[in-house]
């Protein structure tokens, strides 16, 4: 499911990302991020039914 992530993340230009709306999900040193419109930044990870699970607040 990381490779699918980064393949659609990777579609994305500059121009674009400020059409995106929240949640924003990134790769940041090898942990997939959610960043929520409040400012809340969450380190994520994927069951094994691909449903999100939060790992720990990082902001």
């Amino acid at each position: 499911m990381m490779e699918y992530l980064k393949r659609k993340l990777t579609k994305f230009n500059a121009q674009n990302v400020g059409k995106i709306t929240f949640p924003h999900y990134y790769e940041e040193n090898g942990k997939l991020i959610k960043e929520l419109e409040n400012g809340e930044i969450w380190e994520v990870s994927l069951d094994k039914d691909y449903q999100e699970v939060l790992i720990e607040r990082l902001k």
